[in-house]
């Protein structure tokens, strides 16, 4: 439609590996700018940027209309961003490796784009030492990442994500909530016979001393249960059938006991003279995040076209409270009525479904368990006259299973799932002189259970 802008098909994603030829190819457009054209090393850098993307897309990139100053000043940025990003990565879900991952010196504190540009693209040499192939590995890394930031930038920013999410807000907040708020503090029992996951349903207390206590007195409970089991297990000796014995003793690993630390603050809902409380988690992705995951796909050989949304929400449906003023936790099955309602109150007018191309998330762990929609949201952009289409993405689940994304020493505990997707796709390509077999994703990974 003639006005309508859509980020995620203009958005042409160039993967790692496809960018490291490009930038070299670069280097040579920036050296024969300086030689023949009396120009500024800024305007070279613009300039060969914009030849590279003409010669790989075919066409003129949206990075063309910012300019040589715009683009030198925003590059810097990216360069800061893309430092940050695997800064956090190291120090976070690969710092077991924190010593061999960390930036050698004269990349960990580049900001210049042409000193940082000048060493990603150092020609390959016999006299070149492990430290200078370190030095341009980690230098590529940090200016390709850079580059992908940048490219992805203009064509759909951080601030456009924001006010998407935000009119969103206010549709949710016009259309389907009440207006009221419930606080409950949560108390859940975690099996470790089954990777710390949450068993049963929650229990909600208005108060944190309420919950508190009720933790010592099930903690107290499984204590006494444990011991029980135990003395008919001596009692029995071999008398116990093998399948019931062995079910005792998993049992006898125990039952252990996760309080929020936080207390929860939930929207509610009125449905059929019923109170659906609701707890609302923002997802808008972070640029870094979006390169990250559009990168796993390419590596995994998914399609390019892939999208990876920029904009999401997630309703976690806790509780309802019926009209004797009883409250039950909610179920996967009110999960799913609620995304059912939520398309009836909400998905309607800017907010559009539409198919999700993505199918299954093949990565998803076993255990792990959501509704999802798929949509557009489009609104006019004040400062010009374009209509901007962006995709974004609905979750919808239940307290039981959130809480298990929290808790599990399982593939299906957000920290771990984030550190496998790393270490399977991305490590080698980013650190390609370090060994990333099974022996050390074994260890990360039984680092990431224990935290």
């Amino acid at each position: 439609m003639t006005g309508y802008f859509y980020p995620d098909k203009e958005e042409h994603f160039i993967s790692f590996t496809e960018f490291v030829p490009l930038v070299m190819r670069m280097r040579e457009l920036y050296e024969m700018t300086l030689e023949k054209r009396a120009t500024c090393k800024k305007v070279a850098l613009f300039m060969a940027f914009c030849q590279v993307n003409r010669e790989y897309r075919g066409e003129e990139s949206l990075v063309a209309a910012m300019g040589a100053n715009e683009f030198y000043k925003d590059l810097q940025r990216k360069i800061d961003q893309s430092r940050k990003y695997f800064n956090s990565l190291i120090t976070g879900p690969l710092k077991q490796r924190f010593s061999a991952l960390d930036s050698f010196g004269p990349v960990q504190v580049a900001l210049e784009p042409i000193r940082l540009f000048k060493m990603a693209t150092v020609p390959d040499s016999p006299e070149l030492s492990e430290q200078d192939i370190r030095t341009r590995e980690e230098a590529q890394r940090s200016f390709v990442f850079a580059l992908q930031l940048l490219s992805w930038d203009v064509v759909e920013s951080e601030a456009d994500v924001a006010e998407n999410l935000s009119q969103i807000e206010e549709i949710a907040l016009r259309k389907m909530f009440t207006g009221q708020f419930v606080k409950l503090w949560i108390v859940i029992e975690t099996n470790p016979a089954n990777s710390s996951r949450a068993l049963g349903q929650p229990l909600f207390f208005e108060s944190k001393a309420e919950a508190h206590r009720a933790a010592l007195d099930l903690r107290q409970s499984i204590k006494e249960s444990a011991e029980q089991l135990e003395r008919e297990l001596v009692e029995a000796g071999s008398g116990i059938p093998e399948d019931k014995r062995k079910a005792h003793e998993m049992r006898l690993q125990g039952l252990t006991v996760h309080e929020e630390k936080e207390l929860w603050e939930l929207r509610t809902v009125e449905i059929d003279d019923e109170i659906w409380e609701i707890r609302h988690v923002s997802r808008d992705k972070s640029l870094e995040r979006a390169v990250e995951k559009k990168e796993r796909y390419c590596v995994q050989g998914s399609s390019k076209k892939a999208v990876a949304d920029r904009g999401g929400w997630m309703y976690i449906v806790v509780s309802v409270v019926g009209r004797t003023g009883t409250r039950r936790a909610a179920t996967k099955s009110d999960a799913e009525f609620f995304s059912e309602y939520t398309h009836k109150r909400i998905w309607t007018g800017p907010l559009e479904k539409i198919p999700d191309p993505g199918g299954v998330n093949k990565n998803s762990h076993r255990d792990y368990w959501d509704t999802k929609t798929i949509g557009r949201f489009t609104r006019q952009i004040e400062y010009d006259n374009r209509i901007i289409a962006s995709r974004v993405e609905q979750i919808v689940t239940t307290a039981r299973e959130y809480l298990s994304t929290q808790t599990s020493t399982g593939g299906d505990r957000h920290s771990t799932y984030q550190a496998a997707q790393l270490f399977d796709y991305l490590c080698p390509l980013w650190w390609p002189r370090l060994s990333w077999d099974s022996k050390e994703r074994h260890a990360m990974m039984l680092y990431w259970k224990t935290q």
